[in-house]
């Protein structure tokens, strides 16, 4: 009995880890920057109101988009990746400078296709 709970169709793989782990940190960590930057006041004192509103915009909605993304990979792979891999650079866009962001879309654009192309495991019938 304990070993059905243990077969393919429930455990989580190496790359799903990876990308699930990844994903969710880069996806709060753009909202959190995204929402304290945009309300920090001497952040943006020289800086116009449509820049601030841009960067505000791009890191929300790239953070919103990645972690709806990762919610839609185990239903749907192919849109989830899309959404991970948008939600990523778009994220990424606005904080291009800090290098970080970069690579971390990078990683989650690469690992999210890589996911979305994987074998379909099938479930194991028991006998």
């Amino acid at each position: 009995m304990s070993r059905s709970l243990n077969d393919a169709a429930t455990r989580r793989s190496g790359l799903e880890k990876v990308l699930l782990g990844l994903g969710m940190f880069t996806g709060i960590a753009y909202l959190i920057v995204g929402v304290g930057g945009a309300i920090w006041p001497g952040h943006w004192d020289e800086a116009a109101a449509s820049d601030q509103i841009l960067w505000a915009v791009f890191l929300i909605v790239g953070g919103l988009l990645l972690l709806a993304g990762l919610r839609l990979l185990r239903h749907a792979p192919g849109r989830g990746a899309t959404l991970v891999s948008i939600g990523a650079v778009l994220g990424a866009l606005p904080i291009f400078w800090a290098l970080l962001p970069l690579l971390l879309a990078i990683a989650l654009v690469v690992l999210s296709v890589l996911y979305a192309r994987r074998p379909v495991q099938s479930p194991r019938t028991a006998i």
